[in-house]
């Protein structure tokens, strides 16, 4: 009985498989057939190119259609003969945008003489505290050591100096002890006599440029850092301008940043010529310059502007001893 079964499984599988074959078969023969029985595909077809229009020749009744109506000659507005005939300004604009910069104001400053009538003129104008005040307090029935410092401060209070407001202060002191002044009109002859003193009436203040030759004079402004000289020179040139000299200036500092640009706005101003170099450079060599332009100028003076220093700093003395002997 099993090998009666075991052929019996034999036969089914192979039944199966002849089953499997055959659909197999069957299939590939129907998907062959449909693929000969298909269309050829159609060719790409070429592109439309579609030709201009065609000009109209000589004689064709050409007419382009328009929106608007035709204008008559008489109403096309044309140019007069003179108007045809004129030019056309045409405006460059290169040249309109390269102007040429304007020239820096020179200012006419009054003489010496004159702003000396119009200075007193304003302080006899004014309110003088500082003249009221200390006749104020000089004029008390007692002067105490309360009042003497208060005098003392107002003085100080007024920019007059710790050592002349200590003399000044001395000087009162001992003139009104001995005198025993009291009236205002004593006190203040008191007062403008000794100021008179202190300032120093005999000293001549005036600015000795002139050399005794035929070469320009020449001034150094030297001193330590941060003291004005540079403004002090170009004070000295305005001076010097409205008494009638030229100047000249040279820009020695050449360590300052901007040094040289402030020196030369001063010289613009009242119309000097401003000698510089280049930043970092040899002061000697500069100053040197402006005494060589100031000879061929025919200049009356040349100022020059140095660099601040200590007088500890030996390099930088020796740099300024260096200047000096260039410009003799």
């Amino acid at each position: 009985m099993s090998d009666t079964g075991s052929v019996m499984e034999f036969v089914i599988l192979a039944v199966v498989i002849a089953l499997v074959a055959v659909g197999a078969i069957s299939g590939l023969v129907i998907s062959s057939r449909k693929k000969k029985q298909l269309p050829p595909a159609a060719p790409p077809s070429a592109p439309t190119i579609t030709a201009p229009p065609a000009e109209p020749h000589v004689g064709d009744e050409a007419e382009t259609p328009r929106e608007e109506p035709r204008r008559t000659i008489e109403e096309v507005g044309l140019p007069s003969a003179e108007e045809a005939d004129s030019p056309v300004a045409v405006e460059d604009p290169v040249a309109a945008e390269a102007e040429a910069p304007a020239a820096p104001e020179i200012e006419t400053p009054e003489p010496a003489a004159g702003r000396l009538v119009r200075l007193r003129a304003r302080l006899a104008r004014s309110q003088n505290s500082l003249g009221k005040g200390l006749l104020t307090l000089l004029s008390r029935e007692h002067l105490d050591e309360d009042t003497w410092e208060e005098i003392e401060e107002t003085l100080l209070t007024a920019d007059v100096g710790v050592a002349p407001t200590q003399e000044l202060v001395e000087r009162l002191r001992e003139r009104v002890k001995v005198l025993g002044t009291r009236t205002p009109d004593e006190l203040r002859t008191l007062l403008r006599e000794e100021l008179l003193t202190l300032v120093g009436t005999d000293l001549d203040r005036a600015v000795k440029t002139e050399s005794g030759l035929d070469t320009p004079g020449v001034v150094m402004v030297v001193g330590v850092n941060g003291t004005g000289k540079t403004t002090t020179t170009g004070k000295l040139a305005r001076v010097l301008v409205a008494d009638g000299r030229s100047v000249v200036l040279g820009a020695a500092d050449t360590f300052r940043a901007a040094a040289a640009d402030q020196l030369q706005t001063w010289g613009e101003r009242v119309g000097a010529r401003t000698v510089r170099g280049p930043e970092g450079g040899d002061p000697a060599s500069i100053a040197f310059d402006a005494v060589k332009e100031g000879i061929a100028e025919g200049a009356d003076v040349v100022l020059i502007d140095t660099a601040g220093r200590l007088h500890t700093k030996t390099g930088l003395m020796d740099e300024l001893g260096k200047v000096k002997r260039v410009v003799e």
